[in-house]
């Protein structure tokens, strides 16, 4: 069992999540651009922002650990 901060969000795992975070490196200010590289790489918009936010939100708790 996956514990609850590892846990995929809106289906992109932590591993997907570090991948698509590479791919974007280079466009750390460009939304638009973000959304279509991870468009191309088999990801909505709306699922990568989840998991942006959702990744995000957890990292307190996973320093806490």
């Amino acid at each position: 069992m996956t514990a609850p901060h590892f846990a995929p969000i809106n289906g992109i795992s932590l591993e997907r999540y570090a991948e698509l975070g590479a791919a974007i490196a280079d466009e750390p200010n460009d939304l638009e651009a973000q959304v279509r590289i991870v468009e191309g790489m088999g990801v909505t918009g709306a699922d990568w922002e989840a998991a942006k936010n959702g990744r995000t939100a957890r990292m307190p708790a996973l320093a806490l650990m």
